[in-house]
C-alpha cells in the first residue's frame, strides 16, 4: 500500500516538543515501512502561528508570513527526519520523486498550507490513503475545544468535506482540511482517515480501518 501521512506540527510540538509522540511516530513509521510505501508531511502547528502571529503585527505581507509558516514546517519536519531511519528532509515534489531515502516534507509554497502538499503529494504518488494525526481525534460538527455540543463525525463524503471546510484562508489557519486541500482530495478521490494522537499509537491498525477517527471517502 502506498500511504501519505500527514502529521500536524501542533501534535509533535504542542508547547514543547513531546519526546512521547516523537517517539511513538518513529516506532509506528518503522513499522509502516516495512510493508508500505510512506510518504510523510510536517506542518507547522501551533510554533508557526506563534510566529506568524508576532509578525503580523508588524507587517501584513502574506508571502512574508507563510514563508515564516514553511520555514517552521520544515523544522518540525527536519526534527523527525532526524530521528527516522534512512529518512530525509526534501523540500519540493521533484525531490520526493528522486529521494534516496524515506522523504519527509514541510511546506513548499507561499499560500499553501501542509494539508494542501499533503493532497498533492498523494494524488503524485498515487497513494492508497492519506492519513492526518492531527490533535483532535477526527472530524466533528464544531470546534469540540469551543463548543461542548459538537459531535464526531464517523463517515464524511467528499460532499460534506467541502461544506465543513473552513472559507477563510491566510498564514497560520488552522481548520480540519483547508477548502484547497478538500477540493484536491474531492477530485481525486482520496481516500482519507483523520485521527488523534490515541490511535497514533497503533499505524498498522489504522491502515486497516481500526480507529476511532473519521473516514473521508
Amino acid at each position: 500500500m502506498r500511504l501519505v501521512l500527514r502529521i500536524g506540527g501542533s501534535v509533535l510540538i504542542p508547547t514543547e516538543i513531546d519526546r512521547q509522540v516523537l517517539h511513538t511516530l518513529v516506532r509506528e513509521i518503522d513499522r509502516l515501512k516495512k510493508d508500505h510505501d510512506v510518504f510523510i508531511v510536517v506542518g507547522g502547528g501551533r510554533t508557526a502561528r506563534k510566529y506568524i502571529e508576532a509578525a503580523r503585527e508588524y507587517s501584513g505581507e502574506e508571502a512574508s508570513l507563510d514563508l515564516l509558516g514553511i520555514l517552521s514546517s520544515h523544522l518540525n519536519a527536519l526534527l523527525l527526519a532526524t530521528c527516522l531511519k534512512d529518512a530525509e528532509l526534501v523540500e519540493n515534489f521533484h525531490e520526493v520523486i528522486h529521494a534516496k531515502k524515506l522523504p519527509v516534507l514541510g511546506g513548499t509554497t507561499p499560500g499553501q498550507t501542509t494539508d494542501t502538499v499533503a493532497a498533492l503529494l498523494a494524488e503524485l504518488v498515487r497513494a492508497d490513503l492519506l492519513i492526518k494525526v492531527t490533535d483532535v481525534d477526527g472530524i466533528y460538527t464544531a470546534d469540540p475545544k469551543k463548543d461542548a455540543t459538537a459531535k464526531k463525525i464517523a463517515k464524511l463524503s467528499f460532499k460534506n468535506l467541502k461544506k465543513l471546510c473552513s472559507k477563510e484562508f491566510k498564514a497560520g489557519i488552522s481548520s480540519v482540511i483547508d477548502p484547497v486541500a478538500a477540493e484536491i482530495i474531492s477530485k481525486n478521490k482520496l481516500k482519507v482517515v483523520v485521527i488523534g494522537k490515541e490511535d497514533m499509537e497503533d499505524l498498522v491498525s489504522v491502515i486497516k480501518g481500526n480507529h476511532s477517527g473519521t473516514v473521508i471517502k
